[in-house]
């Protein structure tokens, strides 16, 4: 009898052993679905908040031509923006853009440039919703570039496109057109103001060569304009991105000031 009772409750407690096993496991699978069906949910409301609706690149262009208030906001990374990029844009960091939307002009249209167009960067909340007007390019700055949109490049010397955009002059040639008191001369130095202002040319005008993108419509109509820097280098990559900019008739000082001043040529301060 005794034998008996005791497998009765060996029984009772196996069969309750496997029934909290069966438990526990469902319990566990259904807490497993339910967060997976959550972070699911998160992943597709984060998708949605992220998809931008897109500009094509013609209208984005109209736009441009038509002088439409734009802001453009390219995210790529620094170096990829300065290498080139559309004129008149703006580079930001992802991380800083819904700050940015937010607390610039709501009157305006904003267009998000990245690498492909795919908004992959671009992590905004639903207040998005306040700012209708913001728009993702379509294709990014690589399909504006196949398209043969305008850029403004910095000027790469081993460049061949680049090198095709330069007119040169050298000292020598130059200090001609100085000595004959030509009117129709425009002269640039694009060093820094501190070096400009240690000794430059005769009437030169002082743009710093990272200003000239937002300085270029101060540059005169018409003239010849000379660019020129200690060495050359930089007068080249200011005369590819004036030409980049639609400035015209622009010839870099190939040998610079330094040879200039070797020369023993005139430099004032």
């Amino acid at each position: 009898m005794a034998n008996s009772d005791k497998n009765e409750k060996a029984l009772l407690f196996g069969l309750f052993a496997i029934a909290f096993v069966i438990l526990l496991f469902f319990s566990r699978y259904f807490l497993i679905e339910k967060k997976g069906g959550s972070e699911n949910s998160k992943r597709t409301e984060q998708n949605e908040i992220k998809k931008l609706p897109s500009l094509s690149n013609s209208e984005l262009s109209k736009m441009i031509l038509e002088k439409k208030p734009l802001v453009i906001l390219d995210i790529r990374d620094q170096k990829s923006y300065e290498i080139e990029h559309i004129i008149g844009s703006k580079n930001v960091s992802s991380t800083n853009l819904q700050d940015i939307l937010f607390s610039t002009d709501k009157n305006k249209v904003y267009v998000i440039v990245d690498y492909t167009g795919e908004n992959s960067a671009i992590n905004l909340s639903d207040n998005i919703k306040e700012l209708p007007d913001v728009f993702s390019l379509e294709g990014g700055f690589t399909a504006w570039k196949l398209n043969h949109n305008s850029t403004i490049s910095a000027g790469d010397p081993s460049s061949f496109s680049d090198q095709s955009k330069v007119i040169y002059i050298n000292s020598d040639d130059l200090k001609k057109i100085i000595d004959s008191g030509q009117s129709n001369t425009y002269i640039i130095d694009v060093r820094s103001s501190n070096l400009f202002s240690q000794g430059h040319l005769k009437n030169a005008k002082n743009i710093h060569l990272d200003s000239l993108e937002n300085n270029y419509r101060n540059i005169p109509l018409g003239k010849k304009i000379i660019v020129y820097d200690d060495n050359g280098y930089n007068a080249f990559q200011a005369a590819v991105r004036l030409f980049d900019l639609g400035v015209m008739n622009v010839f870099s000082l190939s040998d610079g000031l330094d040879t200039w001043k070797q020369k023993r040529f005139e430099v004032v301060k």
